[in-house]
């Protein structure tokens, strides 16, 4: 990736402070994660930010689930934009996405219908974004989930995962929350999300799911507005993650 390019679209990155106003922000309820131990430690997803949560698949796919039916029980429609091949499984598991609508108190019908998927399947379609911004505009979005970034991006074609999350802006500007899901680096030694290091700059949170054992996973928060890093453990049910009652 060349230094002109960067510079380029670092100029496009979706920083939050370049496109909302203080006021705005705080005239906008934040999006709750749907687990009040992570809203302590985090406040919840601010408005018009960027959020990267990465690590184990399982742990991942979990918290999808509950970040979009914490959205949707919040009033909020989000958008899914999944960038895995068909080839590779099914993107969302429609039954326990409406356990975890059940969970937060939505009806899975109504609910389910109110999520909106857009299916990227090769980096070469990321142009496609355009009208995928378009859409969620105009349905108003408030959440959207951008899913197995790794599985499509590597190293080599960074350069058009950074003009995809540019083209976020607009969606940005509205409030709408970005929320990126990827796995851990292969590339790294330390513990860090696949994905650009812009991408982890623009981050307002970033935070580290471990499945352990086959009930619970760590959540380790290592980018927030509190001292990093810092811990918290929920409970991995068939549908999602929830709070750990008791002591863990």
């Amino acid at each position: 990736m060349s230094p002109v390019f960067i510079r380029g679209f670092l100029a496009q990155l979706p920083v939050v402070s370049m496109l909302m106003n203080a006021r705005s922000l705080l005239e906008l309820p934040r999006l709750s994660t749907g687990l009040s131990g992570l809203d302590r430690l985090v406040g919840g997803l601010v408005p018009g930010s960027v959020a990267t949560f990465y690590g184990d698949e399982d742990s991942r796919g979990k918290m999808l689930y509950t970040l979009l039916a914490s959205a949707l029980s919040g009033g909020l429609p989000p958008l899914v934009v999944n960038m895995r091949d068909y080839h590779e499984g099914r993107s969302i598991d429609t039954y326990a996405l409406s356990e975890a609508l059940m969970w937060r108190g939505v009806d899975p019908e109504e609910g389910l219908s109110r999520i909106h998927v857009a299916n990227v399947y090769g980096v070469g379609q990321v142009g496609s974004v355009d009208l995928i911004v378009e859409e969620a505009l105009k349905r108003g979005v408030g959440l959207i989930a951008v899913t197995h970034l790794s599985e499509l991006f590597s190293p080599k074609s960074y350069d058009r995962l950074v003009m995809f999350l540019g083209r976020l802006q607009r969606l940005l500007e509205r409030g709408a929350v970005v929320v990126l899901f990827a796995g851990r680096s292969r590339f790294s030694r330390r513990p860090l999300p696949e994905v650009p290091v812009y991408a982890r700059h623009v981050s307002s949170v970033i935070a580290r799911l471990e499945d352990v054992g086959k009930r619970y996973t760590r959540i380790t928060v290592e980018k927030g507005p509190l001292a990093t890093p810092m811990v918290v453990y929920a409970e991995r049910t068939g549908w999602g993650l929830r709070d750990v009652e008791g002591w863990f």
